[in-house]
């Protein structure tokens, strides 16, 4: 919400697990300073900050982390204009996600995979996702997730030439 707040915080993270040399912390330092930087549209050092916590989060053996980079990944191609190629990394981080039965992450994974699948012709995929998405969502009135979820389901319906509920969707 407050990328300069975010960058600051992250890289206060870094500085302090360098002083102190914990590995997972400098991992995740990264992979947030790579998140910023894709935000920025610095698709050089985000891809730069990947690969620096993808070497930590392989040492450490940390499957959790190496999926959270691969959302990053995803990411990476959202903002490339690229949402197909975004789809192998997702599918990817849900795929590790299902496995380590993170379900939280599993939730956010399921929604990413939606939103590039809605990008194709055939929008199967894109509603189960959604779905998966929605079945997973801890506190229903969670009003955030409802907006976002409810803009998708606007998009696919439009896409489907449903009119009345795109309106519908996009208007709640």
């Amino acid at each position: 919400v407050y990328p300069q707040k975010a960058l600051a915080l992250t890289l206060e993270l870094l500085a302090k697990s360098q002083e102190n040399n914990y590995k997972k912390g400098i991992g995740n330092s990264y992979r947030l300073l790579a998140i910023a930087s894709v935000q920025a549209r610095n698709f050089v050092l985000t891809k730069d900050y990947i690969q620096k916590a993808k070497e930590i989060y392989i040492e450490l053996e940390d499957e959790s982390g190496l999926a959270d980079l691969e959302n990053t990944y995803g990411s990476l191609y959202i903002y490339m204009g690229d949402t197909i190629n975004a789809i192998g990394p997702y599918r990817n981080s849900y795929e590790v996600y299902k496995r380590l039965n993170k379900v939280d992450r599993v939730r956010v994974a399921a929604f990413n995979l939606a939103y590039s699948y809605s990008s194709l012709p055939n929008l199967d995929s894109a509603k189960y996702f959604l779905e998966i998405a929605e079945q997973l969502k801890t506190k229903k009135a969670d009003v955030p997730d409802f907006g976002v979820t409810q803009g998708l389901r606007g998009k696919i319906a439009f896409l489907e030439n449903d009119f009345v509920h795109a309106k519908q969707y996009l208007q709640e």
